[in-house]
């Protein structure tokens, strides 16, 4: 059997060197390119869950420590809900009942109720437009999610100081999801307006609109 040379030896010991450098490298990338993967999944989680139409920032004093057993914490308080409900809003036809908040309120948006858009004017405005907005799909907050059943002659209702408001849906139409909405309703009338996105179009949003036809006095 023939002895390998000492350049043969050499070149062997360097290709060995070489494939494990390889080797390792890829590894290092591999890993590299999978802790990028995470910290992208992770922005992307983190950014869906701090979605908010009215974004804010709560400081906290820092708690204070019990007088009478230092070594237990004191427990944290769930938050209060001070505010009250203005208005609700009522379908029957999709069985929808839920308060609304006002224009001015912090829980006055999408991400937490069926919110009043602005510009918009309360049910008791002669001639005004009450334009409510929620989101559809199938989450806990998709208010909006059955709006789509509804057609031309579908009823809704809405009690605002202690009246109930009887709209008879006249006119449904879809735009692009631009950030913005085209109004068009009947001029001179009393309407309300119910938008959500268009089911199975993420592109689209449609708007329910909704002439007065009724209004009395009702005590819930």
């Amino acid at each position: 059997m023939n002895k390998l040379t000492r350049g043969q030896i050499i070149a062997i010991g360097t290709l060995i060197i070489f494939c494990g450098i390889l080797i390792l490298s890829s590894q290092y990338l591999l890993n590299k390119k999978n802790s990028l993967f995470e910290f992208i999944n992770m922005q992307l989680y983190f950014n869906q869950m701090n979605v908010d139409d009215d974004p804010e920032v709560v400081v906290q004093d820092p708690p204070s420590e019990p007088e009478d057993n230092p070594e237990e914490e004191p427990e944290e308080e769930p938050e209060v809900i001070t505010e009250s409900y203005i208005a609700v809003l009522e379908i029957p036809e999709i069985d929808l009942k839920k308060g609304i908040y006002a224009m001015d309120s912090r829980y006055n948006t999408v991400s937490r109720n069926v919110a009043i858009l602005s510009p918009s004017d309360y049910p008791d405005r002669e001639g005004g437009n009450f334009v409510l907005a929620a989101h559809s799909g199938n989450g806990y907050l998709s208010f909006f999610k059955n709006l789509y059943k509804l057609g031309t002659g579908s009823y809704a209702y809405v009690y605002y100081n202690n009246v109930k408001y009887t709209y008879k849906i006249t006119y449904i139409y879809t735009q692009a999801k631009t950030g913005t909405i085209n109004v068009y309703r009947p001029y001179g009338k009393t309407t309300m307006m119910l938008v959500t996105c268009t089911k199975d179009d993420e592109s689209t949003q449609t708007v329910y609109v909704a002439e007065l036809v009724n209004q009395e006095e009702y005590y819930m």
